[in-house]
């Protein structure tokens, strides 16, 4: 995973490759961090970040703390924290 990506859909991708990696689905996800599953949909459909409270539920369920630290720049490049 890289250390920038450089938009929403970055970490959308990055999450989507960890769902992918462990054969769970958007719903599968939703449930583990407590979501309604449109939620999760629309951070994945449109690249929408979510608050760091949920970046902190995706991290801990994808055991990916890189998942919960990223930041956005005033140039709207998204990076790790």
């Amino acid at each position: 995973m890289p250390d920038k990506i450089e938009n929403g859909k970055g970490w959308a991708a990055a999450v989507q490759a960890h769902l992918d990696a462990r054969g769970w689905s958007r719903y599968r996800l939703a449930q583990e961090i407590g979501v309604p599953r449109e939620t999760c949909c629309r951070w994945l459909r449109v690249g929408a970040v979510p608050g760091a409270k949920h970046r902190a539920s995706v991290s801990l369920a994808l055991g990916d703390e890189r998942l919960r630290q990223v930041t956005t720049s005033a140039e709207g490049v998204l990076s790790w924290g």
